[in-house]
């Protein structure tokens, strides 16, 4: 078993379930013309859209993103499938069970919460089990946590720690 792996996530908007939700409501205020009332409804849609790709109720897992020192690679949806997404799930906590230490930027709040709620949708079993106890570092590191000092409200993206 290897020692250390860094990982992450990106994520889309499952279109699956955003049909099923209602019209975006948008904020019209005063507004009386038609095709405004229509730009600004199609603008609430977009960042509906936006919205959904950071919600893991809403999101589809697209890439998953490693490296462990020694080598790196990533895996990829097929298409915007649940197969195809199953697949990535399967690979992917296939990869993590040959590591016993975990690195990530905000796992705790987004990429971990991710995988094991869609891992459970899927019905997959995961094959480790990332600690996310806040405060603490057991096998898994979240650098943004320890930056931050815990607090998930602090800001600060990857680039800007970089």
């Amino acid at each position: 078993m290897q020692h250390e792996i860094a990982f992450d996530l990106e994520t889309i908007a499952n279109q699956n379930v955003l049909s099923t939700l209602p019209p975006a409501k948008a904020s019209v205020g005063n507004l009386k013309d038609p095709e405004k009332i229509r730009a600004k409804q199609e603008e609430a849609q977009i960042e509906r859209v936006k919205k959904a790709g950071l919600d893991a109720h809403h999101n589809r897992i697209a890439v998953f993103g490693w490296c462990d020192g020694s080598d790196s690679g990533r895996i990829m949806l097929d298409d915007e499938s649940d197969e195809a997404e199953s697949r990535l799930l399967t690979h992917a906590w296939g990869l993590l069970a040959n590591y016993s230490r975990f690195i990530t930027f905000n796992g705790n709040e987004f990429d971990i919460p991710n995988l094991r709620l869609h891992s459970l949708f899927f019905r997959i079993r995961p094959s480790v089990r990332p600690d996310t106890k806040r405060y603490t570092i057991g096998n898994h590191i979240d650098l943004r946590a320890i930056l931050t000092n815990w607090s998930p409200m602090a800001h600060g993206s990857f680039d800007f720690f970089c």
